[in-house]
């Protein structure tokens, strides 16, 4: 009988093993992340971003869904960014103004000025927060920004408070449906003393 060589085939099973335990261990990792305890917290001032261009469909509900949060009211601010909407977006947020005095501010940006895409639209609500904001100067102020098509969980402001107090933490985005929809979107919060900078 002829010597058979099986350096090639030990060699494959190496490989595949090495493979196999590096999967192994990655999701691992992942699945110990997902079982992670999500503790809350209401011990930061948030004020909410909501940029909206011609989201007339959607705003009644975001702005209803962000009043629900369970977060002390006179810890965070909403404030709808009408980006030159040629809709009723505008109408529909003033409709809610009038029921929720003190609770949602509008920025309306002219037509003219508007629709230049989200971050012209952030940029103008930072600079009214950092001049008008009443959390503004706050060590623990955060400035979030969600999507007008989002439903929020009433919790989100709680878990993502309680990743602040991590102080290698400067950012925090949570996964939300958008309303009527399947995909994804996010909740992207950088703390407030970093507003300047962005």
């Amino acid at each position: 009988m002829a010597p058979f060589d099986i350096t090639p085939i030990s060699l494959f099973f190496l490989a595949f093993a090495s493979v196999y335990l590096v999967a192994l261990a990655y999701l691992g990792l992942v699945e110990r992340r997902r079982q992670r305890d999500e503790a809350e917290s209401t011990s930061h001032m948030f004020s909410l971003v909501v940029p909206a261009h011609d989201e007339q469909n959607v705003i009644d509900d975001c702005i209803s869904a962000l009043l629900a949060l369970d977060y002390p009211p006179d810890q965070f601010e909403t404030i709808i960014v009408d980006d030159g909407s040629s809709d009723l977006t505008a109408a529909r947020v003033r409709a809610k103004l009038e029921r929720h005095s003190g609770r949602i501010a509008m920025l309306q940006i002219p037509r003219e000025q508007g629709a230049r895409g989200k971050a012209n639209a952030l940029n103008h609500a930072f600079q009214v927060l950092r001049e008008t904001s009443r959390f503004r100067g706050h060590p623990s102020w955060i400035v979030g920004v969600f999507d007008a098509d989002g439903q929020p969980d009433r919790d989100m402001l709680k878990k993502a408070s309680f990743q602040f107090l991590s102080p290698g933490v400067g950012g925090v985005q949570s996964s939300v449906v958008p309303f009527g929809t399947h995909a994804p979107h996010a909740l992207g919060c950088v703390p407030g003393a970093h507003v300047g900078g962005l």
